[in-house]
C-alpha cells in the first residue's frame, strides 16, 4: 500500500571505470550496476525486483545477501536503505552508498547523491540529478519513472503521468511503473484509468502479492469494500510475510462500521509482521479506528501503546507517536494535554539520533501542531504569531508538500479570526486530497451561511474512503454534520 520511491539513476563518461559488464548495461540504455561478484548482481536483481512490488521484507533478504556477497555493493546499501528496519537501519545503509558511491559508476553517483538530497530537504540537487540521468539514459524506463516520482512529490501529478507513461513506452514489461500509473490517476479521481491500470500491473506480475494490494486500495476509495476485502485477502494468500493487506481488510470493515473485526486485523498485522515499520502502522491504525467512532478514551489509551512500543523499538519514530496523541487532544478539546505531547515530541526530536534535515522537517511539523494548539486554546494572537514562525521556516525550506501544508494551517487560522474568504484562498492552495482540508473548506462555508456548500464538502470529506490520522480525525465529526 501507499506510495512507491524513487531509487534509480545513470551515466557512464569515464569508460575506463567501467567494468566490461557494466559498459554493456550503459550500451544498451539501461542504468550500469557496479560489483565484480555476479552473485551479487543476481541477488541484486531479484531484491530490486521485490523492492519494485514493495515486497519490502523479500527485498530487505536479498539486499543483505547481495552485501554479504559484495560488501561495497553501493546501489545494494541504497536499496537496503529503503527496504525497512526502522531508522537505523536507514541511516547506516543510506551513509555507507553515500560513502561508496566513488566508486561506482557515474549514473549511480548521480542517483545516490540525487536521492540522498532529496532526504535532506534539498529538491533542487535533486532534480538536477534527475536532469543529468534523463539526459544520459533518456531510454531508461526507470529513471524516467523516478523523474515521475519527481513531479508527484511537486504535487503535479498531471506532469507525473506523463513520465509514468513515458516509464511504460521504454519497457512495455515494466509492472511497477504501471503500479504508479494507477496511483496516480487514483490521486486525479479518474478511477476508470486507475482500474486499468492495476489490472495491466496484476497481469505484468501475477505471482506478485503487491498488484492485487494495489487494486483492492482503489476498490477500498471506489467504496467498494467487499471486491476490495477480496483481493487484500488474495494478496495475502501470495505472500504472508506481506502483511499491509491484513491492515486493508482492517480499513474495510472500518467504513463498513464493524469496529471489532477492524482491530481484529489490524492486531494480527502488528503480530505477523516482521519489520518494526509495519508493527508501528499497526499499531497506529488501531489510534486510528478508535478515532473513526469518535471514541477519544479508546483513541487515546491505544496512542498510548503506540508511543510505548516505538520508544523501545525506534526511538526516533516516538516522535510522530507523540505527534498523533498531541492531534487527538486538539481536536477533542484539550489544547493543554496536546501541549504535553508536543513537548515531549520536541525533546526527542532534539536528542535522537536524526539527520540535521529530519529534524528540521520535523520542527516544520510540530510548530504547525502548536500552531493549532494556540487557536484551540482560543489564543489567536499567539497562534498567529506562531503562524509567522512557521511560514518563515516554510519558505526558507522551499519544500512543495510543507508549503501546501501551511496553506492548510493559515487557512484554518483565517476561519478562526472570521476571514472566511481569505480563509479558502489558502485551503484551496493546501493538499487537495487531503481530507482535513475538506473538512476545514466545510466548515467555513459553513461559517459564511453557505449551507449547501458546507453541505457538500463534509459529504466529500465524510465519504472519502481513505486510510491515515487526517481522515481519522474529521470523518466521524463530517458524517455526523451530513445526517443533522
Amino acid at each position: 500500500m501507499l506510495n512507491k520511491l524513487s531509487r534509480y539513476v545513470a551515466l557512464i563518461v569515464l569508460v575506463l571505470l567501467v567494468a566490461p559488464s557494466e559498459l554493456a548495461l550503459g550500451q544498451s540504455g539501461e542504468i550500469p550496476i557496479t560489483t565484480p561478484s555476479e552473485d551479487a548482481r543476481s541477488l541484486f536483481l531479484q531484491g530490486r525486483d521485490k523492492f519494485e512490488n514493495i515486497e519490502f521484507v523479500a527485498a530487505a533478504g536479498f539486499f543483505d545477501k547481495a552485501i554479504e556477497k559484495d560488501p561495497n555493493f553501493a546501489l545494494a546499501h541504497f536499496y537496503r536503505a529503503q527496504s525497512g528496519g526502522g531508522t537505523a537501519v536507514f541511516q547506516k545503509h543510506l551513509n555507507k552508498a553515500v560513502e561508496l558511491a566513488a566508486k561506482s559508476s557515474s549514473g549511480e553517483r548521480l542517483m545516490i547523491l540525487g536521492v540522498k538530497a532529496n532526504a535532506d530537504g534539498d529538491r533542487a540537487t535533486f532534480k538536477k540529478n534527475l536532469d543529468e540521468l534523463v539526459k544520459t539514459f533518456p531510454n531508461d524506463a526507470r529513471v524516467r519513472n523516478m523523474m515521475a516520482i519527481y513531479y508527484a512529490g511537486e504535487g503535479d501529478t498531471k506532469t507525473s503521468i506523463e513520465w509514468y507513461r513515458k516509464a511504460t513506452e521504454a519497457d512495455l514489461k515494466f509492472a511497477s511503473a504501471y503500479n504508479s500509473l494507477g496511483y496516480a490517476y487514483k490521486t486525479m479521481g479518474n478511477y476508470a484509468e486507475a482500474e486499468a491500470a492495476f489490472k495491466k500491473y496484476m497481469e505484468l506480475a501475477p505471482n506478485s502479492p503487491n498488484p492485487p494490494d494495489s487494486y483492492a486500495e482503489l476498490l477500498l476509495k471506489m467504496g467498494r469494500f467487499d471486491e476490495s476485502i477480496r483481493y487484500y485477502r488474495m494478496a495475502y494468500e501470495k505472500d504472508p510475510s506481506f502483511t499491509g493487506p491484513l491492515g486493508g481488510v482492517g480499513f474495510n470493515y472500518m467504513h463498513k462500521g464493524e469496529f471489532a473485526k477492524a482491530r481484529e486485523s489490524f492486531e494480527e498485522q502488528h503480530q505477523k509482521s516482521t519489520q518494526v515499520n509495519a508493527k508501528l502502522a499497526a499499531l497506529a491504525n488501531i489510534v486510528y479506528s478508535y478515532l473513526h467512532e469518535w471514541d477519544i478514551p479508546g483513541a487515546l489509551k491505544a496512542a498510548d501503546r503506540h508511543r510505548a512500543f516505538a520508544e523501545k523499538e525506534n526511538p526516533p519514530t516516538a516522535i510522530f507517536a507523540n505527534v498523533v496523541a498531541g492531534w487527538i487532544n486538539v481536536e477533542s478539546g484539550n489544547p493543554e494535554g496536546a501541549k504535553g505531547h508536543l513537548d515531549a515530541a520536541r525533546k526527542l526530536n532534539e536528542t535522537v539520533a536524526l539527520s540535521a534535515s529530519a529534524k528540521a522537517a520535523n520542527q516544520v511539523n510540530l510548530n504547525i501542531l502548536e500552531c493549532y494548539i494556540l487557536m484551540r486554546a482560543n489564543d489567536l494572537a499567539g497562534a498567529k504569531m506562531q503562524a509567522e514562525k512557521c511560514r518563515m521556516m516554510v519558505e526558507k525550506r522551499n519544500i512543495p508538500f510543507e508549503k501546501r501544508l501551511l496553506n492548510f494551517t493559515l487557512g484554518d487560522l483565517e476561519c478562526e479570526l472570521g476571514n472566511h474568504a481569505k480563509a479558502l484562498e489558502h485551503l484551496d492552495q493546501g493538499p487537495i486530497d487531503n481530507p482535513g482540508v475538506m473538512f476545514s473548506k466545510a466548515r467555513t462555508y459553513e461559517r459564511m451561511g453557505d449551507k449547501a456548500k458546507a453541505m457538500e464538502w463534509y459529504k466529500t470529506a465524510a465519504n472519502w474512503n481513505w486510510t491515515g490520522l487526517q481522515y481519522a480525525l474529521v470523518r466521524a465529526r463530517a458524517m455526523k454534520k451530513t445526517t443533522m
